[in-house]
């Protein structure tokens, strides 16, 4: 932008600003001026509706029950080889994410690293689950620490991985 350019910019800022403090300053009117209510009556009648508060009962997503049963097709229980992360420890994820399932490998796992995922602010992913005691079996060993029930397919693709349970952290992929 050129010194004139921005020298306009800041008279029109400064302009603004007393217009805002003072009230409205007519710049032009040619006469043939008109309201703009007219115009704006029917975005007022297409605008939507508050919608009532949903029922206690009714918990969409939250309701756990709606989200089962949990699956990722490309995920399955076994062993995973660390990887340490090819690029510098800063372009790594900040918090560490494990998936894991509700299968017996996962829960062992989950209780031996439970201190460990605590410490380090680790979330997690259960990425396979039948029911609803699954997922209250995960939480039980779990701790306290965060568990979300979501589809890990793109994760699992992103990620290069075909088993959990598995960590995700600044140190690499890992089990």
């Amino acid at each position: 932008m050129t010194r004139c350019g921005w020298a306009v910019l800041l008279l029109a800022t400064a302009a603004f600003a007393d217009a805002t403090e003072s009230g409205l300053i007519v710049i032009y009117d040619n006469g043939e001026t008109e309201p703009l209510a007219p115009y704006l009556t029917p975005f007022e009648e297409a605008a939507p509706k508050p919608a009532a508060p949903p029922a206690q009962e009714d918990l969409g997503a939250a309701d756990l029950e709606a989200l089962l049963p949990v699956r990722t097709p490309e995920l399955t229980p076994g062993p995973v080889e660390h990887r340490p992360w090819p690029l510098s420890p800063a372009a790594t994820p900040v918090r560490p994410l494990f998936l894991i399932g509700a299968d017996e490998r996962s829960r062992h796992w989950l209780v031996r690293n439970r201190d460990r995922l605590k410490k380090s602010g680790a979330i997690g992913l259960i990425v396979q689950a039948e029911s609803l005691a699954d997922l209250e079996a995960l939480a039980n060993l779990a701790g306290g620490i965060p568990l979300l029930p979501a589809s890990g397919t793109d994760i699992a693709r992103i990620y290069g991985l075909r088993h959990i349970p598995v960590l995700i952290s600044r140190h690499g992929i890992e089990q």
